[in-house]
């Protein structure tokens, strides 16, 4: 039982881990093409 509830807390870490790399990903895209979007064209 002491190994499932490792396994348990390492999942919730890795989980936690992934949500805030993809929410970093994501306000990256976000800048990216907002100054694609409003820059101007040559």
């Amino acid at each position: 039982m002491p190994i499932a509830l490792f396994a348990m807390r390492v999942l919730e870490v890795m989980f936690f881990v992934g949500l805030v790399g993809s929410s970093i990903v994501i306000l990256i895209s976000f800048i990216e093409d907002g100054k694609e979007l409003f820059s101007k064209e040559d």
